[in-house]
């Protein structure tokens, strides 16, 4: 189980890659031979300190990760960057050589692949690791990236006109880039008072179908289950249309099992469970335990307090 610590970031123009590099490199490392990434909200919450061993170590500490990637951005000139990282293996209490790629502040979304890459050939030193793929977040534009990954920041803190905003503009930037389609259903799904000045859930789902390439498993996955309940809505035939409820409810399912620690993959069950019919949902414990369970994982994780209240109250449990 490998951790990635938010980045150090000293020059401001560079902050969003302080979180943004957490989500780029936990999708580049996740399922590459033997590894499993922590899920990237969990070890945003529960990082503390600066880039070095000891913090490292309590993070590993504090998510159950063996492995523990830490590191910095510095800017080199003016439109130059330097990502720098290094693993800490809390087995051997040793943390491994520094690793290093630089170029253009505009290739900085390559660069963090070209980091991810590097670790992996790191660890493949002394595991068995594999080959080495190649996982990409979705695209190779700059601005639809930074976009996305602001639109990523609000989301998890569930301010939803925010991350539309940022949503939006990175399918302006970048039209073939899946994840921020994916995301605009669902946050137009909570009817957030800007929703009118977008295009309907139904139709962000439909865009984000055929943009499933390239991306890590966990995404796919997911990316799977969105492609069932979009050809749900398709679906007129009801004895057709629950088969195919059954098999979104099994693949979300799935991804629990994969990812048991994931706050997002569990709120995601939780909102399959609460919007299937009997028997697969409509049972409000079920889904209460999945939202509890990404609360546990992550209580900054905001999207997961939503229908957690409302199920509390159905099941008379005020306090």
């Amino acid at each position: 189980l490998l951790a990635v610590a938010p980045f150090d970031v000293l020059d401001p123009s560079l902050q969003l890659w302080r979180e943004g590099l957490v989500d780029i490199l936990s999708r580049d490392l996740d399922r590459a031979g033997p590894i499993r990434t922590v899920s990237q909200s969990v070890a945003l919450q529960r990082w503390a300190g600066r880039a070095d061993p000891a913090s490292a170590e309590a993070l590993g500490r504090r998510t159950g990760a063996g492995l523990v990637v830490f590191g910095s951005v510095l800017r080199k000139g003016t439109d130059s960057v330097s990502l720098r990282a290094a693993v800490l293996d809390r087995s051997g209490r040793s943390a491994g050589p520094d690793l290093e790629v630089r170029g253009e502040e505009r290739r900085l979304g390559e660069l963090a692949d070209s980091l991810g890459v590097s670790i992996l050939r790191s660890l493949g030193r002394g595991r068995p690791i594999g080959s080495v793929r190649h996982v990409s977040i979705g695209s190779r534009s700059l601005p639809a990236l930074k976009e996305f990954l602001q639109g990523e920041q609000f989301y998890r803190r569930g301010q939803w006109d925010s991350a539309l905003v940022h949503y939006d503009r990175a399918i302006a930037e970048d039209s073939t880039f899946g994840l921020p389609y994916r995301r605009m259903a669902y946050v137009l799904g909570w009817g957030p008072a800007t929703s009118a000045a977008y295009r309907s859930p139904q139709e962000y789902l439909l865009r984000s179908v055929p943009l499933n390439r390239g991306l890590s498993p966990r995404d796919s996955l997911l990316f799977a289950a969105e492609s069932l309940e979009f050809a749900a809505s398709e679906i007129r035939d009801p004895s057709e249309w629950l088969q195919n409820r059954y098999r979104t409810v099994r693949v979300v399912e799935e991804a629990a099992r994969r990812y048991p620690d994931d706050p997002e993959i569990r709120y995601d069950l939780g909102e399959t469970l609460v919007h299937s019919p009997a028997p697969l949902g409509q049972n409000p414990a079920s889904a209460l335990r999945a939202f509890d369970r990404a609360i546990v994982l992550d209580p900054g994780f905001t999207p997961a307090y939503e229908h957690t209240v409302e199920l509390a109250m159905q099941l008379g449990m005020p306090d």
